[in-house]
């Protein structure tokens, strides 16, 4: 699947040709097969209102049917069908053949025209903004780039320990574990060796390993001015308020473990929270007028 670009529309706009088709297709939140049929029965539907339009400018069946057979080859691919999770955009003519997934709320339509139809994506691309996303646990972390409509996965491996054992030593870490295990006493109750020491020599371990991870970012976004989100634990991130040094990190994180959220579910929320960010700063331009 191609990626939205961010000339995108500067790009399509400058496409004429007759009998453009653009296609808008929102898809149903619903378990793969029914979703998959759902979808080519609505793709088909916009297909046979595009051959029907096509007859009536007098086009030839089989100029129609070549025509529109990059459509009815998407009909044909139930995987695609079936893991479509997103809108789907669909951009047609002599020239041009492109489609994007979108996580786009729009109205389902078929257009046919001179030009392609790109007023629902106005918006969106223009406010399109980058943002990092720091996915933090104490076993595992990642880091990716990100927009509205794009993410991938940036290399930290050089920079930043993937665990809290790399930080502080396998070794030592496992005695750590071992030394503060809980044990029962007589009446049944569990009582726990050098608890409070434990907690404070825990807890230095893992600003330490947050101390690492700080300080790989900031190799890694060295001069950048973008926002960056933290999907973690609410107890993680306060630590990780602590020591880090990056400028544009933003107060609100994605308050849940990572390894619970696939890489979309984390952009469609760090997007939330940015789209949060850019209504504020509307509201303050027009209260600013209206004031």
């Amino acid at each position: 699947m191609k990626q939205l670009e961010s000339n995108l529309l500067e790009r399509l706009s400058k496409e004429r040709s007759p009998n453009s088709i653009s296609i808008y297709m929102p898809t149903p939140k619903e378990n793969p097969e029914s979703k998959e049929n759902k979808n080519r029965i609505n793709l088909k539907n916009k297909i046979k209102l595009a051959r029907q339009q096509l007859k009536e400018q007098g086009l030839q069946e089989d100029s129609i049917e070549e025509y529109l057979k990059p459509l009815n080859d998407i009909v044909d691919d139930a995987l695609f069908l079936r893991n479509l999770w997103e809108g789907l955009v669909i951009f047609l003519n002599q020239n041009i053949f492109e489609y994007y997934t979108l996580p786009l709320d729009f109205k389902d339509f078929m257009y046919m025209g001179e030009d392609f139809y790109l007023l629902p994506l106005l918006r969106p691309v223009k406010e399109n903004k980058e943002f990092y996303i720091l996915s933090l646990n104490l076993h595992g972390v990642k880091l990716y780039k990100s927009d509205r409509f794009n993410i991938s996965e940036v290399e930290v491996e050089e920079f930043i320990p993937e665990k809290l054992e790399e930080a502080v030593g396998f070794d030592h870490y496992k005695d750590k574990v071992y030394q503060h295990r809980s044990a029962k006493v007589g009446d049944g109750r569990t009582f726990f060796h050098g608890h409070a020491k434990g907690e404070e020599e825990k807890k230095e371990e893992e600003l330490k390993f947050l101390r690492y991870v700080d300080q790989g970012l900031q190799n890694i976004l060295n001069n950048e001015d973008k926002p960056l989100i933290v999907a973690s634990v609410d107890y993680i991130f306060g630590l990780f308020k602590e020591v880090t040094d990056y400028k544009h990190l933003k107060e609100e994180n994605i308050s849940e473990s990572p390894k619970e959220e696939s890489i979309n579910g984390l952009q469609q929320k760090a997007w939330e929270l940015i789209q949060k960010e850019l209504d504020k700063e509307k509201e303050q331009i027009v209260q600013k007028y209206i004031d």
